[in-house]
């Protein structure tokens, strides 16, 4: 479902983005479409944001709403997966701790570090829980930090 809105959402944002982008330098080229210079730089400013976020979209390889973070959960659920496979005999018990190892260290592998700081980490601190994990690359640390703010 979410793949289906981005691809309505990626060209919406560039249509808006662009047209505030060449509105705004027209204004500024004297082709009035806005009554102030300062409107027109908020213009500009605006249509390059808005360019910027979809290209962040598209680096992280996701173009979704939740890209970051929307990663770190699907990575989640497949360490889960590599957890059970490894240890098919505790499939089913709620607290395996080589099930817990193994999920933890897959996702170490994958780049990502047990952060039990979250309150929905700090509810149910488990090792399937994406909310308990952070990327340890600084910029996808910090992007997804700042998605978790609002969750």
């Amino acid at each position: 479902m979410e793949q289906d809105v981005s691809i309505f959402l990626a060209p919406v944002i560039i249509i808006v983005g662009g047209g505030l982008i060449a509105t705004a330098l027209l204004t500024l080229f004297n082709y009035h479409f806005y009554k102030t210079k300062l409107q027109a730089v908020g213009a500009l400013i605006g249509g390059l944001v808005l360019i910027a976020l979809l290209e962040l979209m598209f680096i992280s390889g996701n173009v979704s709403a939740g890209f970051f973070f929307e990663n770190q959960k699907q990575q989640v659920t497949a360490c889960e997966l590599v957890g059970e496979a490894a240890h098919p005999d505790q499939r089913g018990t709620h607290n395996s701790s080589e099930i817990r190892q193994t999920i933890i260290g897959c996702l170490n592998d994958a780049g990502y570090e047990w952060a039990g700081d979250h309150h929905n980490c700090q509810e149910a601190p488990v090792a399937t829980n994406p909310y308990c994990y952070l990327p340890t690359g600084l910029f996808s640390r910090a992007f997804t930090h700042v998605q978790l703010v609002f969750e």
